[in-house]
């Protein structure tokens, strides 16, 4: 389980755009990570290592504002190095605003991504759709693989929490029980 569903990689001069996408994600009931909005959590932390485990573990979805320059930003490359490296074999996980036309750069050129100058709702629809597919994937996926173990699985209940899949025919949380 991811801590967030997705993480918004970005430039300064893109921040308004973004944070548009990012409210809209957020009223969806999405984990979204936009950096103004965790900007208390990290200044005590060492940033790189921190943007490191955001943009290659923590986030199932990156998505990456691309502008002239979100190229030449030190921070948005720690960024979109984790990004690639971390969806290298699933590369549903990330997504790609380009702001350069044509003028893409090599390492993402492999990737589809949306147009820049489509309205932010849309942009954020986007990736709604693509969180939303990928986590009934790896529900169905989950589902499966229960299923596949045998019968020592086989008509027990289980619920997803946020860390693990609790297994039993029984389940109590908080004050709901699940048979």
């Amino acid at each position: 389980m991811y801590k967030y569903d997705i993480a918004l990689s970005y430039e300064g001069e893109s921040e308004k755009l973004v944070q548009e996408v990012a409210d809209y994600l957020i009223s969806e009931k999405l984990r979204v990570f936009f950096a103004p909005y965790y900007q208390r959590q990290m200044v005590s932390q060492n940033l790189k290592s921190e943007l490191f485990q955001i943009y290659q573990n923590e986030s199932l979805i990156k998505v990456l504002f691309v502008t002239k320059k979100y190229q030449q930003s030190q921070y948005t490359q720690i960024e979109k190095r984790r990004a690639v490296s971390s969806t290298i074999n699933e590369n549903r996980r990330l997504m790609i605003v380009n702001f350069l036309g044509e003028n893409l750069p090599e390492d993402l050129k492999k990737f589809v991504y949306l147009n820049g100058n489509i309205p932010t709702d849309e942009i954020a629809d986007f990736i709604m759709a693509r969180v939303k597919e990928l986590k009934n994937n790896r529900s169905s996926e989950a589902e499966q693989d229960i299923t596949d173990s045998g019968s020592k699985y086989k008509n027990v209940n289980f619920v997803e929490n946020s860390k693990d899949v609790v297994f039993g025919n029984t389940v109590n949380i908080g004050n709901i029980t699940i048979n």
